[in-house]
């Protein structure tokens, strides 16, 4: 049912978006669209429930694997329907997705095991801290060019980023169920793994960014830049 009612979100900021006219609309359909993301990760911790043991990697591999292939494929496709119709037809063709996958989870995924053991809480303090220290640390990020890296808001929201996500971390170390193990995340297996998963995303976002840049740029202004 979780993984079912994450895909709501995704469907109806498809539908905002496709009958948006104006920023504000988009904007809010694009949020939307963010909160459906969970199903990522909710669809990988549901492989421990419906998949057997030995097949448990794999799977986690596969369904890890099908992200990079489908934002391959989408980009190019995405180009060709926004070229060749409208980009409101991007935002339907995802809708109609979200609904068959959904479709296909609720008829298809088994439901998997209640975790009904005594004292089982979500995290809720944990979840709270992560989210605003990694709002106020990524709005001083992105916003300080426009407000400068000198400023007081630019300062005061990185400055409270460290506080929040120190006190955050103070937290998950304390609490008998926290969101995030750190002693887990500090074992050098999944440290190197995730230092590792950052940096290919810096390069991989870093050409999503500067690429198409680059090739809107005037014939003579890209001579001058290579």
């Amino acid at each position: 049912a979780c993984l079912v009612g994450s895909l709501i979100p995704l469907v109806v900021g498809s539908i905002v978006c496709a009958l948006s006219s104006s920023v504000i609309p988009m904007i809010t359909g694009r949020g939307l669209q963010g909160l459906g993301m969970g199903v990522v990760p909710l669809g990988i911790s549901l492989l421990r429930d419906v998949v057997p043991k030995e097949k448990l990697g794999s799977s986690i591999a596969i369904m890890s694997a099908s992200m990079g292939v489908g934002g391959a494929l989408g980009l190019p496709f995405s180009a060709a329907i926004a070229e060749n119709t409208s980009w409101r037809v991007l935002f339907w063709v995802v809708a109609a997705l979200a609904l068959a996958v959904g479709t296909l989870i609720w008829f298809v995924v088994p439901v998997g095991r209640a975790n009904t053991a005594a004292g089982n809480s979500f995290d809720l303090l944990g979840a709270a801290g992560l989210g605003v220290g990694l709002v106020c640390l990524l709005l001083g990020v992105s916003k300080g060019a426009d407000w400068g890296w000198g400023s007081g808001t630019t300062l005061g929201l990185l400055g409270a980023s460290v506080v929040v996500l120190l006190a955050w971390g103070w937290w998950e170390l304390r609490t008998r169920e926290p969101l995030v193990d750190l002693r887990v995340t500090a074992r050098p297996q999944v440290l190197m793994t995730n230092i590792a998963s950052i940096l290919v995303g810096f390069s991989m976002y870093a050409q999503s960014l500067v690429v198409p840049q680059l090739l809107q740029l005037p014939e003579p202004t890209r001579h001058a830049q290579t």
